[in-house]
């Protein structure tokens, strides 16, 4: 029987060689290559829109010397309009990753790419719940908003209505924090 070229992703049984996206050893498969770089580009983008939500995150509920401020002078009405506007942008640039990555090609990635199938629908997920808690959090924007404008409908909405929503927010930040966990886990071994 004779052995495959020493370029062929076959092995001396016939079986794929290789673990991952790699085919054959010390074969450089650029298509792979190029794979593993979009998903890792999709990765950043991603974790650079869920730091920006972060910052919105810490600046409204953070102990910052701002929020200190509030504290001292309840006069003064944080922006929540431009937080609002902040968060619409993260959720547009989430929509607009989470659109690409599923008409990209990453949706045909080899069956054995098991670390690299999980990372890019961890990405999604993550993508996802960066999408949902900016809309969780404009949402509680927008109700405080209201309430700071004195809108008869939102007299009372710091009682037990923010509480509530706040648990939903709550809720939304834990799954964000999970797939970010998750995603961290798998890109280390991407």
């Amino acid at each position: 029987m004779e052995s495959p070229p020493a370029n062929s992703p076959n092995g001396p049984a016939g079986e794929r060689a290789g673990t991952d996206f790699d085919l054959s050893t010390g074969i450089i498969d650029f298509k792979v290559r190029e794979r593993r770089s979009e998903l890792l580009k999709y990765g950043c983008e991603v974790a650079a829109v869920g730091r920006r939500y972060r910052e919105t995150h810490h600046t409204l509920f953070g102990f910052t010397v701002r929020r200190a401020l509030l504290v001292l002078h309840p006069d003064r009405i944080p922006d929540y309009a431009a937080f609002e506007s902040e968060l619409d942008t993260i959720g547009e640039e989430t929509r607009r990753i989470e659109y690409a990555m599923v008409h990209c090609g990453l949706e045909d990635l080899p069956r054995r790419a098991k670390t690299a199938i999980a990372f890019r629908d961890g990405l999604l997920q993550y993508a996802r719940a960066v999408a949902d808690t900016a809309q969780n959090l404009h949402h509680l924007c927008r109700c405080l908003r209201q309430e700071s404008l004195a809108n008869p409908e939102f007299a009372d909405y710091s009682e037990e209505r923010f509480r509530n929503d706040r648990a939903v927010y709550d809720a939304s930040v834990q799954e964000f924090m999970r797939w970010g966990a998750r995603l961290t886990e798998l890109s280390e071994k991407l």
